[in-house]
């Protein structure tokens, strides 16, 4: 009896061991991001129930807006555009004409900072945060937002929003001198983006085409 209650113990820690969830990556997470966007970017109208997507990084899922928030409508989402276990639906609100679909400056924020992120992340591999004053040494007033990370291979990137030229000039002075081989780019015409990565060759312009 002994022995047959201890085999049971087993199994049962087995199958408790074994249904543990694996936490989603954030390259997991932007793929699926980044399928659903595809989808919508042509195929709007097969699918009015469509409110909004973005990845929540802290949360590990890529959180869909439904209109109405049903069952049915979240079956026909996962069947129509994609299925994933990642996918966490919430409540959305219509969108009332084209100017509607631009994203607003927090989820451009955010999808900046996701999208760069994956440059100096991996498994084993988290980036930290700094702050502007840790690079340049001018007044920061003027400065609407700021988001800097690095890692510990060296890795460093920057997404910066401003109308001040010194800070602009500071940053660009910063990176020529620490990261000759670094990459800026300028999106939306408001957010300016500084990336040194370690990688040889990349498509910053591209991959930041999903946060417009």
């Amino acid at each position: 009896m002994k022995k047959i209650f201890g085999f049971v113990c087993i199994c049962l820690l087995g199958l408790s061991i074994g249904c543990k969830k694996k936490e989603a990556s954030l390259e997991e997470l932007n793929e699926v991001n980044d399928k659903i966007i595809a989808f919508f970017t042509g195929n709007l109208s097969q699918y009015e129930n469509y409110s909004f997507n973005y990845v929540d990084e802290t949360n590990h899922k890529v959180v869909v807006g439904l209109l109405e928030n049903t069952s049915e409508w979240q079956e026909k989402f996962l069947e129509l555009v994609v299925r994933s276990p990642y996918i966490e639906f919430v409540k959305g609100e219509a969108l009332k004409d084209e100017k509607d679909f631009k994203k607003s400056a927090e989820e451009i924020e955010k999808c900046l900072e996701n999208q760069i992120s994956a440059y100096l992340t991996t498994e084993i591999i988290l980036p930290t945060e700094k702050n502007l004053n840790e690079l340049i040494s001018v007044n920061l007033d003027k400065v609407l937002y700021s988001k800097i990370k690095v890692n510990s291979l060296g890795a460093i990137f920057v997404i910066l929003k401003t109308e001040d030229e010194r800070v602009i000039t500071s940053l660009d002075d910063y990176f020529k001198k620490n990261y000759p081989k670094h990459k800026k780019e300028i999106f939306d015409e408001a957010y300016y983006i500084y990336l040194a990565s370690g990688y040889d060759s990349f498509d910053l312009k591209e991959d930041l085409k999903v946060c417009h």
